[in-house]
């Protein structure tokens, strides 16, 4: 593994953490953020995905290897698509759909990129 990778692991492992650290505490501000004054899901599944974001970002900063890079990437492409499946199907939380879906697909990419550069 280049250092370079492993850094920039690190650094989007660190961007995943925080984001998760908000969503558990202050899911609803976060979610407001995003949608305004649509209508937002239970707070509850927003902490959901922050537990989920949370683990896998200790797991990227800790162990910065190719399985857990390509286990991340697979983990964030299967979000994307449930992301695409709600923003298609759920009007009502297509913001927050959309959101959360280019979220997962630009870390899916990074971390795809980065998992080529592996040993």
């Amino acid at each position: 593994m280049t250092r370079r990778s492993k850094t920039v692991i690190r650094v989007s492992a660190v961007e995943r953490c925080i984001l998760a650290l908000l969503l558990l505490a202050f899911p609803d501000v976060v979610m407001g953020f995003i949608t305004g004054s649509q209508p937002r899901p239970p707070a509850w599944l927003a902490r959901v995905l922050g537990a989920r974001l949370l683990t896998q970002g200790l797991l990227e900063y800790t162990r910065p290897q190719k399985v857990v890079v390509l286990t991340a990437a697979v983990v964030d492409a299967l979000h994307a698509t449930s992301m695409a499946t709600v923003a298609t199907l759920s009007p009502r939380y297509r913001r927050l759909a959309v959101a959360s879906l280019a979220e997962a697909s630009l870390a899916e990419v990074l971390t795809s990129a980065l998992a080529r550069q592996l040993p």
